[in-house]
């Protein structure tokens, strides 16, 4: 049974567009959604302020209501990303490129309100169920994405010339886990090879980790709920 909720409305003008600019108590907004970390959600417009089985209603948008989103361009990056000081991040109009020189080092999300001097500090994710997604511009040497929680060691470990092969460039990796297993898709299509059968318990940290001389260059990294 599909649930409506109700966002507010906007009249339409002279070109046939309306605005979401007012919310559900009537009252002027700026903006037409406030993000809660919702995960997946659809949107739809329909003439009806209470969408019935008889209503007329838009095609749905689907929408990423994120806990945690960097679009890693330049002028556009999070913050709250917490990254290796001895790794080099250089942010463009089209991505941001992570390098490392040597050793094995890690880059990874660091959750919004938090601090991390080093990787092991970033064991602040809850919740067994969620998506990790991104653009993979480029990569080079070995670079795995590592999802571990702690103290149960249960993990999720795999190099991004596997998922999404050894020499592809420009590919959306999505990362599930379900509570079950962790799946891996690109650009929409499960790699089932990657699949691994693991449920985080505990506290989770999400990194890049980074082996030897290796880059990848990334943009749209989001982590949300489902």
């Amino acid at each position: 049974m599909v649930s409506y909720v109700y966002l507010g409305y906007g009249v339409t003008d002279s070109n046939g567009v309306a605005r979401l600019d007012h919310n559900a108590s009537g009252t002027s907004i700026d903006h037409s959604y406030t993000g809660t970390g919702a995960g997946e959600i659809d949107v739809v417009a329909s003439l009806d302020s209470t969408i019935g089985s008889g209503s007329v209603v838009s095609q749905p948008y689907e929408v990423i209501d994120a806990i945690w989103y960097d679009e890693a361009v330049d002028g556009h990056e999070n913050s709250d990303l917490w990254i290796n000081s001895n790794l080099s991040k250089t942010a463009s109009s089209d991505g941001t490129l992570i390098t490392n020189d040597t050793g094995t080092r890690f880059f990874g999300l660091n959750k919004n309100g938090t601090t991390a001097s080093s990787e092991n500090d970033l064991y602040d994710w809850t919740g067994n169920s969620f998506a990790v997604e991104c653009d993979i511009l480029s990569f080079s040497g070995t670079v795995r994405l590592q999802i571990i929680d702690y103290p149960s060691q249960h993990l999720f470990q795999k190099a991004f010339s596997d998922m999404i092969g050894a020499s592809s460039t420009n590919k959306h990796l999505k990362i599930v886990a379900n509570g079950t297993d962790v799946r891996c898709y690109v650009d929409g299509v499960e790699n089932t090879s990657m699949k691994v059968t693991t449920n985080f318990t505990d506290t989770y940290r999400i990194v890049f980790r980074m082996e030897g001389e290796s880059s990848i260059k990334f943009k749209n990294l989001v982590y949300y709920p489902i």
